[in-house]
């Protein structure tokens, strides 16, 4: 009888270990874990769950990348239907997520948002991020899980707050968010930029800009769509990231090329074409000369042909104005497949741009400065 006491002593540890194991191996996202601690291996019945994984890389600036996102973005969007349907949860793995960059972290979290609001009652769960090695930093540290928690994503899906390690980067974003044009909180947002020398009158009009846009235009009801916007909002990202300022607005609406017709005049769009169709003869830079890209550098001219033509409608606002008052500033704009680009080289302010194989839904504008951080 001892020798059998002692033999299920023994058995029940090692279930014990294993169960920890499996336990653990479902929380970095394997295989879900369906017995008891006693009995590691017992098969029960499992609770639907549907799961999708994030790339390695969350990010929009890189063509590559932007493709891996948007798959990523589209198949979150999809699972979340399926989930709602068949009654399951709903579980986003980031076992393999290393870097989330600042448009992409903020389109994910409108995605989640948006997908909160049609699906009130849907589960969703998370397999954390892996902790890295940062640059000059003894441990490690989950960076990853630091940005989730910070531009809050964990919070639109009703998880945590967890406690994560002070990470400077991270901590000092400003994110915000609103239906209305709400100087107030643009203002909120620019106040980190008041101790780095940067020229915030500027970023207050080329960022008011964007967010009226995003107003007035975004959503509007007189552009024809198929879609329906069940959140008519707009973003807003301020940080310090690798040494450089950021600035950015975000909305999920119908996208420049969509309302860019809706919004100008034919007269003032036949003179911006009339203007690209020499720009493209005679200019160097690489830009794509259709599609979706070409539709967002035609929107950039707008106030410049406005003014050529005798009208100062909007105030002189521009998109633009940032970059051109402060040196080595740049303009990214992604709205639905189009990224382009607006930087100094050689002296001078050349426009970039592509098209991309996704759209993003809606409209990320983004400006950015290098700055000087102790």
């Amino acid at each position: 009888m001892l020798i059998k006491g002692i033999l299920s002593n023994i058995k029940k540890k090692a279930n014990r270990r294993i169960s920890e194991k499996l336990i653990r191996s479902e929380k970095r996202g394997g295989k879900a874990f369906t017995g008891t601690r006693k009995h590691p291996h017992k098969k029960s019945k499992l609770k639907s769950e549907i799961k999708i994984i994030a790339p390695k890389f969350i990010d929009l600036y890189k063509a590559r990348n932007h493709t891996k996102t948007m798959d990523f973005i589209q198949k979150l969007e999809t699972s979340s239907f399926q989930a709602v349907r068949s009654n399951a949860t709903l579980r986003i793995c980031f076992r393999e997520t290393m870097v989330i960059s600042a448009a992409a972290g903020i389109l994910l979290l409108s995605t989640i948002e948006i997908i909160a609001k049609n699906h009130p009652s849907l589960k969703i769960t998370i397999s954390r991020p892996p902790n890295s090695k940062q640059n000059g930093d003894k441990g490690t540290i989950n960076v990853v899980h630091a940005v989730l928690q910070r531009i809050g994503f964990y919070k639109a899906i009703r998880l945590g707050p967890f406690k994560t390690k002070p990470f400077p980067h991270v901590d000092n974003w400003y994110i915000g968010s609103s239906t209305q044009v709400d100087g107030q909180n643009l203002a909120d947002a620019i106040k980190i930029t008041e101790d780095l020398g940067v020229k915030t009158s500027e970023l207050y009009r080329s960022g008011i800009e964007a967010i009226s846009n995003a107003v007035e235009h975004a959503y509007s009801d007189k552009v024809p769509t198929n879609k329906a916007f069940s959140l008519k909002k707009w973003w807003i990202f301020v940080g310090v990231i690798d040494s450089r300022l950021v600035i950015l607005v975000c909305d999920r609406g119908h996208g420049i090329p969509e309302t860019l017709p809706y919004t100008q005049s034919t007269k003032l769009l036949g003179s911006i074409k009339a203007h690209l169709a020499n720009f493209y003869k005679l200019k160097t830079a690489k830009i794509a000369h259709d599609g979706d890209v070409a539709q967002i550098h035609a929107a950039t001219l707008v106030q410049e042909t406005r003014t050529k033509l005798g009208h100062r409608g909007k105030g002189g606002k521009d998109i633009k104005s940032f970059v051109k008052a402060n040196k080595d500033a740049r303009l990214i704009i992604f709205s639905n497949r189009g990224q382009y680009r607006f930087v100094k080289k050689n002296s001078r302010h050349v426009d970039l741009g592509y098209n991309n194989h996704h759209s993003i839904g809606g409209t990320i504008i983004e400006w950015s400065l290098p700055i000087h951080v102790d």
